[in-house]
Order: C-alpha cells, then sequence, then structure tokens
C-alpha cells in the first residue's frame, strides 16, 4: 500500500456494471398483480426490480420462479408482476455502473470501503479492488477533511491576494467625475453583464454580480473609454450575489458605500441589455431586508452587477441582482398594486460581507454543472405539463434542446402513433388491440421509469456538486434545484400511477 495514500483524495471506478447488496431492516414489500416496475438487473434465476417503499425507489429481488410457476412477466426493460408477490425487502441493491465514480473511504488489504450515495440513507460497503480503476483526486493532510481541504485552498489564495493587494497599491485614486469613468461592461465568450470601479483602501476593485463572473473563464473588465483590465483576483460573498476583482492601475473610481434608506433616490448605472452602452436609470429604494435592497428602477437583463449609487451623496447602496416574477396575477390582494409588477431586487453592500477568495476555473466548471441540472429539470417540467393531461396522447418537443428528453419524447410519441393507428384502421380483433394496447402502455410505463431514474441521477449529481468554492448563496441554489428535482418525480409518479391503472384494467 503507497506510504502516501492517507494524503490522496481517491475515487474508485468499476471496471464493469455489477450490483452489490445493502441491510434495510424492512421486512417485506407487497407487488400487486399486474403492475409493472423497470428491470434494474437480471441474473439467472431472478430479477431486480425497482419498487416504492415508504416513499423511496429501492431495488429488491424476486426469482423468476415461485413455486414453480413464473413470478412475472417481461416487456422491453419493465416487469409485470403475474400474480400478488410478497417480497423480501431486507436487502435493497444498487448498482454500481461501469465509469461512474464512488468516494473511497478507506483502502486495506487490496480491498475498499465505498461511500454509496444512491441508496438511502447513504451506505459504505466493501469491495476487492480488483474490480475498481482507482482515479487519484486532490491531496490532503493525513486526517484532513474535505473541509480542511477547501480552508486550506483557501487560505493560500488569500496569502496570494493579500500580496497582490500591496503590489498594486495606490496611493493616489482619483474619485469618478461621471458614469461613464467608473461603469464596466464586462465581457467573455461566454457572456456579459454590468460592473462598476470601487475604491477600497489603496486597491481599486471592480465588483459585479457573482451570478455574472461565475460562468466566465477569462473575463474583460472594458470602460467605456476603451480601456481594459484582465481580473488579478476573484473574492465572493459568502451570503451574497456580489463579486469583486482586483484591478491593475489607479483608474479613476466611486469611494464609499453605505446602508440605504427607504425611499432615497438612486441611479442604476449599468449595462442594460448587455448592448455595451453605459444607461442611467433613474428610481428609488421601495424595500430593504438584511442582504438584499428593492427598487423601482427600471433595471433589466445585462444590468446584473450594475451599481446602485445613491443621489445624495454618490455612494454605492446596493448591486443589481435579479428580477422577482410576476404575484398570481388572479390575486385580488395584489391587482392593481406594484407588488402585480415584476420587482427589481439588488444585494446589499456594507461592510457585514463575509469575503471567499475563489478561482475563476473552479467557478466556471461548477456554473456550467449547475446550469446544465437546471436546463435539464426546466425542460423537464415544460415535457411533463405538456403529458400530465393524458399520458397516452402525443407530445410536443418544441423547445426541448436535451438530447435525452427529445429522444424520450419521439419514443413516446412513436408508441401513442401505433397505438392509435391500430385502433383507427380496425385490422386487429378486439383481443389482438386489446393485447397492443396493454403492451403500449407497459412500454410507455418503462418509459416514465426511466425517466424518473434520469431525474434521480440528476438529484445525486447536484447533492455531489460542490461549488467552489462552497458559498452559503451558493448551496441555497443547489437546495432551490433539488427541490425542483422532487416535484418533478412527483408529477412523473402521477402519470406512472395513470399509466398502472389503465394497465391493470
Amino acid at each position: 500500500m503507497p506510504s502516501a495514500w492517507a494524503e490522496i483524495v481517491w475515487s474508485a471506478q468499476p471496471r464493469q456494471s455489477f450490483i452489490a447488496s445493502f441491510p434495510t431492516g424492512a421486512a417485506s414489500v407487497s407487488v400487486p398483480a399486474k403492475t409493472a416496475h423497470p428491470i434494474a438487473w437480471e441474473k439467472t434465476d431472478a430479477w431486480f426490480i425497482e419498487v416504492q417503499i415508504d416513499g423511496k425507489t429501492r431495488i429488491v429481488r424476486t426469482a423468476k420462479q415461485i413455486d414453480k410457476s413464473p413470478s412475472g412477466i417481461v416487456q422491453g426493460k419493465t416487469f409485470v408482476a403475474a400474480r400478488d408477490l410478497q417480497l423480501d425487502a431486507n436487502l435493497q441493491y444498487a448498482v454500481l455502473a461501469k465509469g461512474e465514480s464512488y468516494p473511497v473511504l478507506k483502502r486495506e488489504d487490496e480491498k475498499l470501503s465505498l461511500a454509496m450515495p444512491d441508496v438511502s440513507p447513504v451506505a459504505t460497503c466493501v469491495f476487492p479492488e480488483k474490480y475498481f480503476e482507482l482515479v487519484m483526486g486532490s491531496i490532503k493532510n493525513p486526517g484532513e477533511s474535505s473541509d480542511d481541504l477547501l480552508r486550506g485552498s483557501q487560505i493560500d489564495l488569500m496569502e496570494e491576494i493579500d500580496a497582490l493587494r500591496q503590489a498594486h497599491a495606490c496611493a493616489d485614486i482619483p474619485l469618478a467625475q461621471k458614469p461613464e469613468d467608473y461603469v464596466c461592461l464586462i465581457e467573455s465568450p461566454e457572456g456579459a453583464g454590468s460592473g462598476f470601479l470601487l475604491r477600497e483602501g489603496d486597491n481599486v476593485y471592480c465588483y459585479t454580480a457573482f451570478h455574472v463572473i461565475d460562468g466566465m473563464r477569462e473575463p474583460i473588465i472594458r470602460l467605456l473609454s476603451g480601456e481594459t483590465f484582465e481580473p488579478l483576483t476573484l473574492e465572493v460573498s459568502n451570503r451574497r450575489d456580489i463579486a469583486r476583482m482586483l484591478v491593475s492601475g489607479c483608474p479613476p473610481a466611486l469611494t464609499g458605500f453605505r446602508q440605504p434608506v427607504i425611499g432615497e433616490k438612486l441611479t442604476v448605472c449599468g449595462n442594460s441589455q448587455g448592448r455595451g452602452r453605459v444607461t442611467l436609470l433613474k428610481g428609488a429604494v421601495t424595500g430593504i431586508g438584511d442582504n438584499e435592497v428593492e427598487t423601482d428602477a427600471g433595471f433589466t437583463l445585462g444590468n446584473s452587477g450594475s451599481a446602485l449609487v445613491a443621489e445624495k451623496d454618490k455612494y454605492v447602496i446596493g448591486v443589481a441582482s435579479y428580477i422577482e416574477e410576476l404575484s398570481d396575477s388572479n390575486d385580488f390582494a395584489v391587482r392593481g398594486t406594484k407588488f402585480s409588477t415584476p420587482r427589481r431586487v439588488s444585494a446589499c453592500l456594507d461592510d457585514q460581507i463575509e469575503w471567499i477568495p475563489a478561482e475563476l476555473d473552479h467557478l466556471a466548471s461548477a456554473n456550467r454543472r449547475y446550469h446544465d441540472h437546471s436546463h435539464f429539470l426546466n425542460e423537464s417540467f415544460v415535457l411533463l405539463e405538456r403529458i400530465y393531461s393524458n399520458p397516452t396522447k402525443q407530445v410536443s418537443t418544441t423547445g426541448l434542446s436535451n438530447i435525452s428528453l427529445v429522444r424520450w419524447a419521439k419514443f413516446h410519441n412513436e408508441n401513442v402513433v401505433k397505438m392509435l393507428e391500430r385502433a383507427r384502421i380496425g385490422i386487429a380483433s378486439e383481443a389482438d388491440l386489446s393485447q397492443f394496447v396493454q403492451t403500449s402502455l407497459v412500454k410507455m410505463t418503462e418509459q416514465h421509469a426511466q425517466f424518473r431514474r434520469m431525474c434521480q441521477m440528476r438529484g445525486s449529481q447536484i447533492r455531489a456538486l460542490r461549488n467552489y468554492p462552497g458559498t452559503e448563496f451558493q448551496k441555497q441554489l443547489n437546495m432551490r434545484l433539488l427541490k425542483e428535482c422532487e416535484d418533478l418525480n412527483y408529477v412523473n409518479d402521477l402519470i406512472l400511477n395513470s399509466l398502472q391503472q389503465q394497465i391493470s384494467h
């Protein structure tokens, strides 16, 4: 065993897919006749099928023959119970897929203790090392946790940032006299947003919204004059949608920030709609929270990261963040009030912010994964809303970009067309047609079970998504995605139940 083993974070990837078992403590589970269940794995004498136990999807084993009679029939990748079954649920199973990565908790005597995140509750199981390829991750000190590792990398970054602050300190930083002096256009191949130059001590920072910068690998900070800056450092707020980047030189900048006051006049200075032009939007403070300020200034897309500048003293009182969705138009209590229109929210900028050092590459990678999951969930909701009213009707693929969802919808539509065509031309006997409808419904049930597995996989990936540097702000975004995943599974389960009822009838 390598002596440096304790200093390395490892993961294990199966050389071939296989199935493993874990104790659950549950006694048994009932599987009613004619119910359809996805097949997760098959052996010579048994199927391993997905069932619901206490509202959670589990994999249990059923013998192919029970009392010398088949326990069920297989249609595609779906098991349909031939009669009422009572299956042992003391063990649950998990499929370890080839190429997937599983965290290694311990390595000893050519055996690996792996964490199984897809098993509920999370289980640990020991396997022979020969079944896996080991993949080396980050280096850490013996006895150091992953959080310790993260904090250690942040300490290194903080030391680097302090050195750069000293190297680029300016004794004389001129005050920006007009918006053209301090408004920044932040641009990269991944997108564009707004920012502004603000003096802190002997340094000048470009401030913007966290969500503007977290997808950019090589952002360029550009002033209206054409002068450009490359960020020297990056820090993000732990709890707010704010980021700041140290710039070189001594360009003119705003000189202070403070808490907003209800009703005070302000100007939102930024890059409205990402058109590359400085815009000034007048308004007032209409609401204040612990970390947020609301305004009636009509900022829009591209203004994310813009400064909210108080007219009274030219101090920054917020950073434009997001536009809140419309309230329910049918709610009589908000109809005709300002709350029936979109509300514009900014992050407060004050001296209570906890700054965390970060690296653009890490943020961009985490951001890409986050938005991939987000787009998948959004498109999944669109698809399920279209199919929910009638699971045996064709569904439109308009507006879907995710290849897996488009393929899923097309396969669904092919089954529907075949079923309807048989019924229309009447070439089959009533018994044949009934059998065909049953088969089609089973196929659609199989598809929805597959869709559920896709959502569960996304949920596992979202849980594993460690958005560097792990801010509270990003954790809240992840929790929102997980809630969407749960809602999506709920809707899909309603459709599954509808299909299964049609099969049993």
